[in-house]
């Protein structure tokens, strides 16, 4: 055999190849069909007893000649299958990695980006950087804004700025993102913090422990609705409108007498933070 059989496919090629029976010919039918044309067989293995016999030894002297090479084959057709299913195991386990890796640099890109309520320290110079420098300062917002020539007659681009809010510092101060370095909250803000949040939750708790305004009594002819808690707590209107809100029931109080559309002040309260005071 001069061209052996190197790669998995041309071994299994070789192998079922080697196995493959005979073409049985007529099938003992003394003729076969080519296309549209039935021939004379001759005789073939179905039908000839002796080029049976003849086929039978020749198949036999094929196996014995090539037992050798055969041998070789599925030796290396072994290995081959031994590399692909440890292909397989290495691969399976590497994609853990790629998933561990791939998470490790969202979280990364998820930490570095400046967003609202987070912590930072100014790092760079440049612009109103150089005035904060090592501050540290929590972001009230961020913001883009266009960057246009003197006289305001063409744009050259946009600048991107987080608010900082610094203690020590009346008002915000804007810096460009590439001058921050994200921090961990400090621990004085994180207290208050907590402490808010917990107080928050109570009056919540508290709020939706009361009854809230009847949403049947509100509407264009509602009924007056007194402020118990709140901005606008001691005062009564009309509530001319009921809503539903993520944080719970809200109603709209307006405030003043009027008896067509004005633009007058308007309380917008929780709907536990009113009651009825008398129908209309």
């Amino acid at each position: 055999m001069t061209n052996l059989p190197s790669t998995p496919s041309e071994i299994v090629k070789h192998l079922a190849a080697e196995r493959a029976p005979r073409d049985p010919g007529c099938s003992g039918r003394g003729y076969y069909r080519h296309f549209d044309t039935d021939y004379d067989c001759g005789g073939c293995p179905a039908c000839d007893w002796a080029k049976r016999l003849g086929f039978a030894i020749a198949d036999a002297a094929k196996l014995e000649a090539g037992a050798a090479l055969r041998s070789q084959c599925e030796t290396a057709l072994a290995a081959y299958e031994a590399l692909r299913s440890i292909g397989r195991a290495v691969a399976s386990a590497l994609s853990i990695g790629a998933a561990a890796q791939a998470f490790v640099l969202g979280a990364t890109a998820a930490w570095n980006e400046v967003k609202k309520g987070r912590w930072y320290r100014v790092e760079g110079k440049r612009g109103n950087a150089k005035k904060v420098h090592g501050a540290v300062g929590q972001c009230m917002g961020v913001y883009t804004e266009e960057r246009t020539s003197r006289y305001g007659s063409y744009s050259y681009g946009t600048t991107t700025k987080a608010a900082l809010k610094i203690d020590g510092r009346e008002k915000l101060v804007y810096v460009t993102l590439s001058n921050l370095e994200p921090v961990t909250e400090p621990e004085g803000a994180r207290e208050a913090r907590v402490v808010r949040e917990a107080s928050k939750a109570a009056a919540q708790a508290e709020r939706a422990s009361r009854p809230a305004f009847p949403a049947h009594l509100a509407g264009r002819s509602g009924a007056i609705g007194r402020i118990l808690f709140g901005q606008f707590a001691g005062k009564s209107g009309k509530v001319f409108w009921f809503g539903q809100k993520a944080d719970g029931p809200r109603v709209g109080v307006k405030l003043c007498s009027c008896k067509r559309r004005c633009s007058c002040q308007v309380a917008w309260c929780s709907a536990h933070d009113v009651v009825p005071a008398e129908a209309r």
